[in-house]
């Protein structure tokens, strides 16, 4: 956050010294009560406890504008430290005062969010609505949604107004929560009020081509296909948007030839604007496995303490049935909730990288391990409650999954596989707005394919009967046998939940969304047969790596 981004406050004149009195008594006053939780519980959860109070809180105390840059530079330096802690101080110090800082205020929030804190999020999130700035509603619903607080920010999107933003990005934001909770009629409304607000947004396009086959919505497919004149000027992102949207709506009308380049005039667009980095991939693959075994990981395990079984570890390449598998699990009773978290990356900034060293060395540090795991479980409550199990469906877990295995010795761990060719095919096809940069190109995507498979082989090695490795196929084509296996391994008892409907308005926000919606995806087998001329690209590098393809 630079200073030139800082909105400066208007002049307050000179603070008296009975407020400079008030202020440091409520900042005592709160750290007080935050000191108490702690010794009731463990250190982390000051955060949680201070941020639910400064959510509610308006105080209206005033601050000189030396106070104000004394706790922005205090935060600039936190975060250049890149110490958790200190971050997650400087902003509660910041929702403490409170200084008019407006919309410096969603920098803020991206900060405490990125920290896993998300109830302090929120809380500066709405601080920009509290300093008057136009969009500070909109920001407001877009960080509850982000948190996973779909019916606050349901609310809250519904009584923002266009102020600062346009009405096709409101409208656009609806849809989103409202896809989100599985309302997808109503999703469809908010996109297409987006559309009309501004014809000339391509993920608006993409955002409607997935909520329904084509085939059987033609007027929709015709509004999507005559938009190619309207998008043309638009941002490369955008561009991008549409030429997926176009890709779907033409594959579903059995048109695969011009689904084909479609899609991969998007992908072009997007390799210029996220390429991939190859050696920077098989760098941190490498690093991940780098002096781990059975034995390293029991002996770190040891020291750790805490309760630990409440996560549910589900990873695999992206479009590989995770989604799947997490929405059949979460149907079950003692399972509370899932979604695709990215929790771990906060213990990886803590260890300061993914390797046993690194994990190691953390514990000479720290005299044990049993703090992270206390940090992980804090965050999963942060994020979910205190009831009931959680799937964590997070990206890229094989680059950590050494560390999760150690850190959390009692959560079982799942590893979803699918075809190479079909995962390949529904990768390439699928626009990822971050992320997943080897998805751009059939030779990257096998790249990554043979990383992902080396992984694989050496988790097995490394971890035997606690990683169970479940094939999509199998799931699909023989649910009620791979599902018990599922259940079995995650201590759980067989009910008939889990083959019902899903639990209505939970957050899905993956690229499977729709799907998560709907019975047993049994099309997603097969699906690439068609395209398999076209894949060839694929093959041939996946094969050049030693990967075996039917």
């Amino acid at each position: 956050m630079s200073n030139s981004a800082t909105p400066m406050p208007a002049p307050l004149g000179r603070t008296t010294g009975s407020s400079r009195v008030i202020r440091r008594l409520a900042r005592c006053a709160l750290r007080s009560r935050c000191a108490l939780e702690a010794t009731r519980s463990n250190p982390e959860a000051k955060f949680s406890l201070l941020g639910g109070a400064l959510a509610t809180m308006r105080p209206f105390l005033l601050v000189t504008w030396m106070e104000t840059n004394d706790l922005l530079g205090r935060l600039k330096a936190a975060l250049a430290s890149r110490r958790r802690a200190s971050v997650n101080e400087a902003i509660v110090d910041l929702l403490a005062a409170p200084p008019r800082i407006g919309r410096s205020w969603k920098s803020v929030a991206l900060a405490a969010r990125r920290n896993g804190e998300l109830t302090l999020a929120r809380a500066c999130a709405a601080r920009m609505t509290a300093d008057g700035v136009p969009e500070g509603p909109y920001e407001e619903a877009a960080m509850a949604a982000l948190t996973g607080q779909l019916e606050e920010a349901r609310k809250l999107a519904a009584h923002a107004s266009p102020s600062g933003i346009t009405e096709a990005a409101l409208e656009y934001l609806r849809g989103t929560i409202a896809l989100n909770s599985g309302e997808l009629i109503l999703a469809e409304a908010h996109f297409d009020a987006a559309r009309l607000g501004d014809p000339s947004i391509g993920q608006t396009y993409l955002a409607l081509a997935s909520l329904r086959d084509m085939a059987a919505a033609p007027e929709l497919a015709e509004i999507i296909l005559d938009a190619r004149e309207k998008v043309s000027t638009s941002n490369p992102f955008d561009r991008a948007a549409y030429h997926y949207a176009l890709g779907k709506t033409l594959d579903d009308l059995d048109e695969p030839e011009r689904a084909f380049e479609e899609i991969a005039a998007g992908a072009r667009i997007m390799a210029n604007l996220r390429p991939y980095d190859r050696n920077a991939d098989a760098s941190l693959a490498q690093s991940a496995i780098r002096g781990f075994d059975g034995a390293r990981i029991a002996a770190f395990a040891r020291s750790v303490d805490s309760d630990n079984d409440r996560p549910i570890l589900v990873t695999g390449s992206p479009r590989s049935g995770t989604t799947l598998l997490q929405e059949m699990l979460v149907r079950h009773s003692a399972v509370a909730d899932g979604d695709e978290l990215d929790q771990f990356s906060v213990l990886l900034r803590e260890i300061g990288g993914n390797g046993a060293g690194d994990l190691e060395r953390y514990q000479e540090r720290l005299g044990g391990i049993d703090a992270l795991a206390r940090l992980y479980l804090r965050l999963l409550t942060e994020r979910f409650g205190t009831g009931g199990r959680i799937v964590d469906k997070s990206l890229n877990a094989s680059r950590y999954l050494g560390q999760f295995a150690a850190v959390l010795p009692g959560a079982p761990l799942i590893w979803m596989r699918r075809s190479r060719l079909e995962n390949a095919w529904s990768c390439l096809k699928t626009f990822f707005a971050a992320g997943i940069n080897w998805s751009w190109s059939q030779e990257d995507i096998a790249h990554h394919f043979h990383l992902e498979d080396k992984l694989l082989e050496r988790w097995q090695a490394i971890l035997g009967d606690r990683l169970l490795i479940v094939d999509y196929e199998d799931l699909v084509q023989d649910t009620r046998s791979t599902t018990g296996g599922v259940l079995r391994h995650c201590r759980l008892p067989e009910e008939e939940s889990v083959f019902g409907e899903g639990k209505g308005n939970r957050t899905v926000t993956t690229a499977s969304v729709v799907q998560a919606r709907q019975p047993i995806y049994r099309r997603g087998l097969d699906r690439a047969r068609r395209y398999r001329e076209r894949l060839q690209p694929f093959v041939t590098a996946y094969r050049s790596f030693g990967g075996k393809i039917d």
